[in-house]
């Protein structure tokens, strides 16, 4: 069937190579999956895919942004960063968003009965959405997607540089704002085995990546002949957004870990990883879903951003791929975490995570 169906785009017949590899290695027919395996890398790989564009006239965003973030970048930081937690402006809501997409199967009820498939940028097929609840929810993030590239990336981009540029947003005020105003900036002990103890801050493994990417900022912007790199502060503050989920799910009542049979049926224990973490109930119901729909776009929906898994898995491979707007976001991602209403302040600044 894959030989039978090539054509110019390659599609089909890779979706076919793809089940009959999977299909032989269920046979254990070594051969043949290899066979089939390097048809699916050939195919991929000469795959041609249509391309559809249209331009769009920013002016009128752009002025917005352009109003907005003169205004928001005069402000003292405790203002500027409780702008980035709530406004909507930078980050859609869920019910906006939902609200679009619903208007666009009532128009065009068509493109919600399709199935549809994502394709990442190696050329595997990484998802479809077929289902109704599938169709919904792949217009919701697109959409999420169109508002975060058109409007949200711009704005979120002005109001840090400008802010930096008038010495409003620094390192030191953003600590003092984490520490005084957020959970995260305060001391959490962990149980483990044994009643043994470990007290630890997110600000200090947070910090260094901020502070880099804030310096490099200001060097950069008072002299343009210093090169920006952001290699180091996105892969590091990418991965640990998972551990304050961790954290968050053991403090709101939940466990970060399941057991699963190992090779010959013994009960082993693991820890959960994000795509886990972000499905769980006690989270569901922890974080608002603007914020939770945030961070599966920007962290591991195929159909979004999908950031924290392209860095864990070492996708990059251009520092082009190391962009500020991404920066901007995983910021953006942290403080949304760290509001106050997740967890009331502590007044002696000793958050208890459950035993891990």
């Amino acid at each position: 069937m894959s030989y039978k169906r090539e054509d110019d785009t390659n599609l089909v017949s890779t979706q076919f190579a793809q089940e009959a590899a999977k299909y032989y290695k269920l046979a254990k027919e070594e051969e043949k999956t290899q066979e089939l395996t390097e048809r699916y890398q050939h195919l991929k790989e000469n795959m041609k895919l249509g391309k559809f564009s249209r331009k769009i006239d920013l002016t009128q965003i752009m002025d917005f942004v352009m109003k907005v973030s003169d205004d928001v970048s005069n402000k003292r930081i405790e203002e500027i960063l409780q702008i980035l937690m709530y406004d909507g402006n930078i980050i859609p809501s869920y019910d906006e968003l939902e609200k679009q997409a619903k208007e666009q199967k009532k128009n065009n009820p068509m493109q919600f009965h399709a199935t549809t498939s994502v394709i990442d940028n190696i050329g595997h097929i990484s998802e479809y959405f077929s289902t109704d609840e599938e169709s919904m929810y792949l217009a919701i993030l697109q959409n999420f997607d169109f508002s975060i590239q058109f409007r949200g990336s711009h704005l979120l981009r002005e109001i840090i540089i400008k802010g930096v540029l008038k010495g409003n947003i620094t390192t030191t005020d953003f600590i003092q704002f984490m520490r005084e105003k957020t959970w995260l900036g305060q001391n959490i002990t962990r149980t483990f085995k044994q009643g043994e103890q470990e007290v630890y801050n997110w600000l200090n493994l947070l910090m260094p990546s901020i502070n880099d990417y804030l310096v490099q900022l200001h060097f950069y912007l008072t002299n343009q002949n210093n090169h920006l790199n952001f290699v180091l502060c996105i892969d590091s503050l990418a991965v640990k957004i998972e551990g304050i989920l961790r954290d968050m799910l053991n403090m709101g009542g939940g466990t970060s870990f399941f057991f699963t049979p190992d090779k010959i049926g013994r009960s082993v224990a693991r820890e959960k990883d994000i795509n886990a973490l972000l499905h769980e109930d006690v989270i569901k119901n922890l974080i608002s879903k603007d914020d939770l729909l945030f961070l599966k776009y920007l962290l591991v929906e195929k159909a979004g951003l999908n950031l924290r898994n392209k860095v864990s898995h070492s996708l990059f491979r251009h520092i082009q791929n190391y962009s500020i707007d991404y920066m901007n976001l995983l910021i953006i991602a942290v403080l949304r975490l760290a509001k106050s209403e997740y967890f009331p302040l502590n007044k002696e600044d000793d958050t208890s995570a459950n035993k891990g």
